[in-house]
C-alpha cells in the first residue's frame, strides 16, 4: 500500500532544497519558485493517484481471475488448497485399452469409460460435493487391445511415469489380470501406498490382503462363484451324517398339523398370527437334499495356453503358445482350490491331478473332434462324470 504523506513530504523537500540551493546564485526568483514547486507537487500527487486507482484494479482483475478459474490459480499459486495436508488436485490414473478385441472379455474401454468419468464429474462439481480443483484425470492405454502379453509391460510403465512425475495418488481400470496384480503390487510400496479400484480382477489369488493391500475389486472374485458351484453339485461328507440322522416323527407332524387347523377353525382375525407362527415351526430341509452331491467331476475349459487342439509343428510336436491364461481357466481353479479347500473327499481325489480338459475354442474345429473330447472326458470320470464347461 503507498503512503501518501511520506511520498509527498519527501517529494517537496527534495524540490525545495534544490531550488534554494539555485535562488541563492540569483538562477529563479520567489515567484516563479513557488510556480515551479506548485506544479511539480500536482505532478506528484497524480501520479501517486494513477498508481493508486490502476494497481487496485490489477489487484480486483486477479483476485476475480483466481475465483473463476481455481484450477489455474491452484497450478500458479504455490500456496494451493489442500485437504488433510494434501495439495489438490487429486491425481488419478486410468488405465485402460484403447479399444476392443478377443483379449478383453469385460468390453470395458477409454472411449467407453472417459465420457461416464468427465459426466460424473461435472455432476459432482456442479452439486457442490467438490471444488473445480479437486480431481485431474490422466489417461493411459495399456497396450491389452493389441498384444495381451505386452499389456502388463505398458500398464506398468504408466503407473510407473505418472508416480515419478508426482501425478499419482489412485489407479482406476484395468481390462486384464496380470497388470492389475503387478501394478497392485508395486504401488503398495509407492509413498503410503496407492488405492487402485477396478471393475474386473475376478481372479481369487487378488483377494490377498497382504500381497494387494490397496486394492478394491468392485465385482467380487470368482471365490464367490465357487462356493456357490460347491453348495449346487459337490459331494460332502456331512450328507452321510444327514442320511443316517432319523426323520420328524409321523406322530409330531400329525399333531402339528391337528394343533395348525384347530387354530385355523378358531378365528378369521387370527390368521396373520397362525401364518407366522406355522412358517417359524416349519422344519429347514437339509442341504444335502438341496445339493446334487457328485463326486465325479471334470473341468472342460476354453484356454490357448493348455488347449489340446494347440497348433503342431511339421514334426508333430505341440507348437509352444505364447498366452496368458483365459478367464475360463482362473474361474475353474478358483472352483478346484476351493471344493479341495472344503472336503476332504476332493481333497484326496484331486491330490495328483484334477481331471480337466482344455481346448481352443478360437480354432477351426474338424468333424469329430469334440466327439473324441467328449471321449477323454468320459475315460477320466471312468464312465460317470458331470463335466464343467466353460466358454469365454
Amino acid at each position: 500500500m503507498i503512503d501518501f504523506g511520506l511520498s509527498l513530504m519527501a517529494s517537496i523537500i527534495v524540490i525545495k532544497t534544490i531550488l534554494e540551493f539555485w535562488s541563492h546564485f540569483g538562477c529563479f526568483h520567489r515567484k516563479k519558485q513557488t510556480a515551479i514547486i506548485s506544479f511539480i507537487i500536482s505532478i506528484i500527487l497524480f501520479d501517486n493517484f494513477a498508481q493508486a486507482i490502476f494497481g487496485q484494479i490489477i489487484t480486483d482483475t486477479i483476485s476475480r481471475s483466481a475465483i473463476n478459474n481455481p484450477t489455474d490459480s491452484a497450478i500458479n499459486n504455490p500456496k494451493r488448497s489442500a485437504i488433510n495436508g494434501h495439495r489438490l488436485p487429486f491425481n488419478i490414473l486410468v488405465v485402460l485399452p484403447e479399444s476392443e478385441s478377443n483379449n478383453d472379455n469385460f468390453g470395458i474401454t477409454m472411449p467407453k469409460a472417459r465420457p461416464v468419468i468427465d459426466i460424473s464429474v461435472m455432476d459432482a462439481i456442479r452439486s457442490g460435493k467438490i471444488g473445480a480443483d479437486f480431481l485431474n484425470f490422466t489417461y493411459h492405454d495399456s497396450k491389452f487391445s493389441e498384444n495381451a502379453n505386452l499389456a502388463e509391460r505398458f500398464a506398468t510403465l504408466g503407473v510407473v511415469t505418472a508416480y515419478c512425475s508426482h501425478r499419482l495418488d489412485a489407479i482406476l481400470g484395468f481390462a486384464d489380470s496380470y497388470s492389475l496384480a503387478t501394478t497392485s503390487k508395486i504401488t503398495a510400496a509407492f509413498g503410503n501406498g496407492v488405492p487402485v479400484i477396478t471393475t474386473a480382477g475376478m481372479v481369487s489369488n487378488l483377494g490377498d490382503r497382504q500381497t494387494y493391500p490397496f486394492l478394491t475389486r468392485m465385482q467380487g472374485s470368482y471365490r464367490q462363484m465357487a462356493d456357490s458351484m460347491y453348495k449346487l453339485i459337490a459331494y460332502r461328507e456331512e450328507f452321510e451324517k444327514d442320511a443316517t440322522s432319523p426323520p420328524p416323527s409321523s406322530s409330531s407332524s400329525s399333531s402339528s398339523s391337528s394343533d395348525k387347523s384347530n387354530r385355523r377353525s378358531t378365528s378369521n382375525s387370527n390368521s396373520n398370527s397362525r401364518l407366522h407362527s406355522s412358517i417359524q415351526n416349519r422344519l429347514p430341509v437339509p442341504e444335502s437334499r438341496l445339493s446334487l452331491g457328485y463326486q465325479n467331476l471334470v473341468l472342460m475349459y476354453h484356454d490357448k495356453r493348455r488347449a489340446i487342439n494347440r497348433p503342431r509343428l511339421a514334426d508333430g510336436e505341440v507348437m509352444v503358445v505364447e498366452s496368458v491364461s483365459s478367464h475360463c481357466y482362473f474361474t475353474l481353479y478358483a472352483i478346484k482350490n476351493f471344493f479341495t479347500e472344503k472336503s476332504a473327499y476332493f481333497k484326496e481325489a484331486w491330490k495328483i491331478q484334477t481331471p480337466s480338459l482344455a481346448f481352443d475354442e478360437e480354432i477351426a474345429r474338424i468333424p469329430g473332434e469334440i466327439e473324441s473330447w467328449l471321449k477323454i472326458v468320459s475315460e477320466l470320470a471312468n464312465g460317470a462324470f458331470l463335466s464343467l464347461f466353460y466358454f469365454d
